[in-house]
């Protein structure tokens, strides 16, 4: 049910995700300290995170006064429909396992999976990156085990910290898979920009000019140093056999900047040799010119 509200089917980012925390939680053993409750919603939020996307951003939500942007009060607009189409299909007959789940135990998988969802909003990176580095400074290594059992805030947390992080490790497949997904999610921000430009909306100055390679190429190397490298550093003090995911990031973002270095020389040797082509070209036709005469 949930594939049919992809506009990609099947839904791969859905899938991407799912694993990706699968994955995230084998690798940090959290998948043993954590509740299997925890576990079943935070793998329901990855399979879920984008469910019903309709291929722009919450700010167009917002500027269009779009129907959705009202019903939330344009706060994480999609990342609540996300989770709003999530919970109707769970409920049909043919998909709601909760059904079987005692009602104190459901909601506590509600309030994960809402929780998780919600904190794909990319305006809450930076806040999340500095939250997880003040559970590194609580000690967050010592006696896991025993504080994911007393500690609900905590639990929710980290699942909202794996969601969010599964998110993100597109951009840490190998390079041509990484840029595939790039490419694919500048083409919604270069359609948002022709949307916009229909309404006489202003766009974002990151969303223009991305069919250019070279545009394409730093929009990439900004958003891995920028937004990618303080998460995935973070994320990798507090687990450290997660630690192959930033070496894939740096990696993937060095051959990124030595293909954007190539282009810009290759650009520069074509502006000069553009240049001394018009030079010689207007050397060779200026003698045969008529001057004109200040005096007359």
């Amino acid at each position: 049910m949930i594939s049919c509200f992809y506009i990609i089917s099947p839904p791969l980012d859905g899938i991407l995700s799912h694993v990706a925390a699968g994955s995230l939680t084998k690798k940090t053993s959290l998948s043993a300290q954590m509740d299997p409750l925890d576990v079943l919603a935070l793998f329901v939020s990855a399979l879920c995170h984008d469910v019903d996307h309709p291929g722009n951003t919450n700010m167009f939500q917002v500027m269009t006064a779009s129907d959705l942007a009202s019903h939330y009060n344009d706060q994480s607009v999609l990342e609540n429909h996300h989770c709003s189409v999530t919970f109707k299909t769970l409920k049909e007959e043919e998909s709601n396992f909760m059904a079987h789940i005692p009602s104190n135990k459901r909601k506590v998988f509600r309030k994960r999976v809402i929780g998780a969802i919600l904190a794909t909003d990319m305006s809450h990176h930076f806040s999340m990156c500095n939250d997880l580095d003040s559970i590194e400074k609580e000690g967050f290594g010592q006696s896991l085990r025993l504080k994911l059992k007393e500690d609900d805030e905590l639990k929710q947390r980290v699942c909202d910290v794996l969601l969010h992080t599964a998110d993100l490790t597109a951009n840490l497949q190998p390079l041509p898979i990484a840029l595939k997904w790039a490419k694919r999610v500048c083409e919604e921000f270069t359609n948002q920009t022709i949307r916009e430009k229909e309404l006489g909306l202003e766009s974002s100055a990151m969303m223009l000019g991305l069919e250019d390679e070279e545009t394409f190429l730093k929009s990439q190397v900004v958003f891995f140093g920028f937004m990618l490298k303080p998460l995935f550093r973070s994320v990798t003090r507090l687990w450290p056999k997660l630690n192959y995911l930033y070496l894939n990031l740096v990696n993937n973002e060095e051959v990124i900047r030595n293909e954007l270095q190539t282009i810009r020389e290759d650009n520069r040797c074509r502006c000069r040799s553009s240049s001394i082509h018009l030079i010689s070209s207007l050397s060779e036709r200026l003698p045969g010119q008529k001057q004109c005469d200040s005096s007359s």
